[in-house]
């Protein structure tokens, strides 16, 4: 019995693919939300906090310069509304209790194994 070569190239195309298809690393899964960074003046937060209520309907987070809201993906371009910040950033992750080494040898490792998350 001959095997047909045609066949036995789509079975290891099959097999390849695949092979390809398989993640590599953290895996995220789609969130329809996505947390929004908002830097604004430094003491002019609660102006910002509640320009983001008002026009967003969004309750904001304050630090010192900053504020950071949940949105809708779908409703993201809205931020352009805000008249009161400087810069916008989409906050992708975050790291908690991640202590960094005081050396700055010992840093880039650390740093370079964040990447690597």
């Amino acid at each position: 019995m001959t095997r047909d070569p045609i066949q036995s190239g789509k079975n290891k195309k099959m097999a390849e693919s695949d092979e390809r298809e398989k993640p590599v690393g953290k895996v995220y899964e789609f969130n329809p939300t996505c947390r929004i960074e908002a830097t604004v003046v430094t003491g002019l937060e609660h102006i910002a906090k509640d320009e983001c209520w008002s026009k967003l309907g969004a309750q904001p987070e304050t630090a010192r310069g900053r504020i950071f809201f949940e949105l809708p993906v779908d409703r993201v371009g809205e931020v352009w509304k805000l008249q009161g910040i400087d810069n916008l950033f989409v906050v992708l992750d975050t790291f908690k209790d991640n202590p960094l080494p005081a050396s700055k040898d010992d840093l880039t490792p650390a740093l370079t194994s964040l990447v690597d998350k």
